[in-house]
């Protein structure tokens, strides 16, 4: 997510280009076995993490090199925007993101999405027309 002068200005949807421990982006032997009827789209996406699809000596790497690679995708938007990771596994990955981004990163806890989500949920029930640039449907 690239958040600029309070707007939100960019986003990827994480499964679609890094994946996680569990989850992952859906390869092309994974949708045709969702459309053969063999396993479910849920099914395929909550196998397609890094614990599924990569050894487990690269799995820290291959997240980085994800996470550096979106990261990257957002600072063609906005070059000098400070860089943040979150999650659980923000603070194994940070060295890697960091080396490949070639700037200092900021890690944020498992917990920061929740907390976010929170604001804007008591934002929205106290009145908020705009979060983060986005109208508030009424």
């Amino acid at each position: 997510l690239l958040v600029s002068g309070g707007r939100i200005i960019g986003a990827l949807d994480a499964c679609i280009f890094a994946p996680g421990i569990q989850h992952g982006a859906l390869d092309v032997d994974a949708i045709r076995r969702i459309d053969r009827g063999d396993i479910t789209a849920n099914d395929a996406f909550l196998n397609a993490g890094v614990d599924y699809t990569v050894p487990p000596e690269l799995r820290v790497e291959t997240m980085a090199m994800f996470a550096a690679m979106e990261c990257a995708a957002m600072l063609l938007l906005n070059p000098i925007a400070r860089v943040a990771l979150a999650g659980s596994m923000a603070p194994a990955i940070a060295s890697g993101v960091e080396a490949l981004l070639t700037r200092d990163i900021v890690i944020y806890d498992e917990w920061c999405a929740a907390r976010g989500l929170a604001k804007i949920a008591r934002d929205t029930f106290l009145g908020a027309h705009q979060i983060l640039g986005l109208a508030v449907d009424r």
